[in-house]
């Protein structure tokens, strides 16, 4: 992964919600060993140290999340709009 695709990563998980941030960890801890016994409530990314796989797939989950979050606020506008006189 490149560095540009590294800090949109990083960008991209500060964009989640709180709720989706425990998975991000999950992903982290269960494919990292050297980060298994770390704390979930205070964790520290360092984009560098993480394997390829791991990285994609927290890619995959972020951009899934945010795809989501997406359509929920296009179908509010939508229903907004057509609510309107």
């Amino acid at each position: 992964m490149s560095y540009e695709e590294k800090r949109q990563l990083s960008l991209d998980i500060n964009k989640l919600p709180g709720d989706k941030l425990g998975r991000v960890v999950h992903i982290i801890q269960t494919r990292e060993p050297a980060l298994q016994n770390s704390n979930p409530d205070e964790i520290e990314i360092d984009f560098e140290t993480l394997k390829p796989s791991t990285l994609r797939e927290l890619e995959r989950y972020v951009c899934c999340c945010l795809q989501k979050k997406r359509r929920s606020t296009v179908l509010v506008f939508t229903e907004q709009s057509l609510k309107a006189p």
